[in-house]
């Protein structure tokens, strides 16, 4: 996900410090420009595993074990997600 978040916070942000960062945006269909689209994820509300329109969605986030080792990395050393929503304003 190296590049992710720069591309969001755009060229006044040193890029080692946006590279320790990664976003994503998440979307209905309609969300995704042409220009968001190399870090942009429309979710398809008509396909089979879709998300209907008017369906809630969310994202959530899991950790996954270490193939080698089979154990999961030590809680302290997990680094937690965060997600920002950004709704339309309705009159």
């Amino acid at each position: 996900m190296a590049g992710t978040a720069q591309y969001f916070l755009g060229a006044s942000v040193d890029p080692a410090t946006a590279d320790m960062l990664y976003a994503w945006k998440i979307t209905r269909p309609e969300g995704c420009t042409g220009d968001d689209t190399p870090y942009c994820k429309a979710i398809d509300t008509t396909c089979k595993y879709g998300v209907g329109a008017d369906e809630p969605m969310a994202i959530v986030f899991r950790a996954y074990l270490e193939k080698k080792m089979k154990v999961g990395a030590a809680y302290g050393e997990i680094v937690i997600d965060r997600i920002l929503k950004f709704t339309p304003k309705t009159d």
